[in-house]
C-alpha cells in the first residue's frame, strides 16, 4: 500500500473516493505534469502509478518527491532530478528555543491574535485579498506549484488584529495520517515584525497538540546540501535557480525557514520515461516562472518568446 509520507509537494489525501489530478500539458509532445492531486486515504502506489502512465502514455513530471518516493518511482523506471530541500518540523521536538526567535513572537503576538478560521466564500475571497496586499502580490504569480486558494477541505490560519483586519495567513493541508504541510504561506506588506513567527509557533502547538508527527512548511528550491555532486541537468537547474533569486528569493524564503531550525530533507523533479530539456522548458513556462522572470529581470524583457 502506498506509503503516505512519501506524497509528492501539494498533493493531499482528502475524503474523495477515487483520485483526481491537476494535469499540466508540456507543449505538443503530450508530456504532462501531474502538478496537485486529492487522494483517497489508502490508495496503493501501484494503482497510482499505473493510474498516472494511463493517463499520460507518453510521458509523466511529478515535481516535490522527497528521497523514499524518488526511490519508489525510480523502481517502475522514473528518472529523478534534484531539485531544491523542504523544511519539516518535527511536532515532537522543540524549534522556539532560539532567543532571537522567542522575541520575534513575543513582539508579533502583542499585535493581535491567531485563530482557525472556517472555509466560506467569504474567507476565501479575504485570502485571496491578503495574496494581492503581500509583498511580492503584484508580481505575476507561480502556477501549479502549490495551492494559492483556501480551498474547502484544507484548514486556515490568520493573525488578526484588533480591528479586524488580517495581516498573515496560513493554510494546511494532511499529507499523511500523522503529517501536515504547508500550502499557502501569505503576509501583508504592512505586517510588523513577528507577525508570521508568531502564527506558525501557534499553528505548531495546535498541530503537536492535536497529535500530528511532522509539519513541512514547504519546500525551497535551488538550494542544495554542501558537498553534494549533481549531474548536468541538476547544475543547469541550480544555476538557473541562482540567476532568478533577483525575481524569486528562493534564499531569503530559505532564511526565514532555518530560523525554525527545521529538518531539511531532499526534494526531487521524476519523469517518466526520461525528464528531457523539453519538459524543464515546460515547466519553467508553465509554471510562470518565465513570465516572472521576463516581468522583474532587467535585460529579459527583450527576449518575448521567453512566454
Amino acid at each position: 500500500m502506498t506509503s503516505l509520507d512519501t506524497l509528492p509537494a501539494s498533493w493531499k489525501i482528502t475524503r474523495i473516493r477515487k483520485p483526481h489530478f491537476e494535469m499540466v500539458r508540456l507543449g505538443h509532445k503530450r508530456i504532462h505534469w501531474f502538478s496537485l492531486a486529492e487522494l483517497p486515504e489508502q490508495e496503493p502506489l501501484e494503482e497510482l502509478i499505473e493510474t498516472v502512465l494511463n493517463r499520460s502514455p507518453k510521458g509523466v513530471v511529478i515535481r516535490g518527491c522527497n528521497d523514499e518516493l524518488a526511490e519508489k518511482l525510480c523502481h517502475f523506471n522514473f528518472k529523478k532530478l534534484f531539485i531544491g530541500q523542504e523544511a519539516v518540523l518535527n511536532l515532537h521536538s522543540s524549534h522556539f528555543e532560539k532567543k532571537s526567535l522567542k522575541e520575534l513572537v513575543r513582539r508579533g503576538k502583542k499585535k493581535g491574535r491567531v485563530r482557525e478560521i472556517q472555509y466560506t466564500t467569504l474567507a476565501q475571497a479575504r485570502i485571496n485579498k491578503l495574496r494581492w496586499e503581500s509583498p511580492h502580490g503584484f508580481k505575476p504569480q507561480l502556477r501549479h506549484l502549490f495551492r494559492l486558494e483556501f480551498e474547502p477541505d484544507d484548514r486556515c490560519f490568520v493573525f488578526e488584529f484588533p480591528d479586524g483586519s488580517w495581516k498573515g495567513a496560513i493554510t494546511v493541508s494532511r499529507a499523511a495520517h500523522d503529517k501536515i504541510q504547508t500550502e499557502l504561506l501569505v503576509r501583508h506588506r504592512a505586517a510588523p515584525p513577528g507577525i508570521m513567527e508568531a502564527l506558525i509557533e501557534h499553528i505548531f502547538m495546535q498541530l503537536k497538540k492535536e497529535g500530528f508527527g511532522c509539519w513541512s512548511l514547504g519546500e525551497v528550491p535551488f538550494i542544495r546540501p554542501a558537498g553534494s555532486h549533481w549531474q548536468m541537468k541538476e547544475q543547469i537547474i541550480h544555476r538557473a535557480g541562482r540567476l532568478l533569486n533577483y525575481a524569486y528569493n528562493a534564499r531569503g524564503l530559505y532564511h526565514f525557514k532555518n530560523k525554525f531550525n527545521p529538518q531539511w530533507k531532499n526534494v526531487y523533479l521524476c519523469g517518466y520515461p526520461d525528464i528531457s530539456f523539453f519538459s524543464l522548458w515546460g515547466l519553467f513556462r508553465k509554471s510562470n516562472f518565465s513570465r516572472l522572470a521576463l516581468t522583474t529581470i532587467p535585460g529579459l524583457r527583450r527576449i518575448p518568446f521567453i512566454l
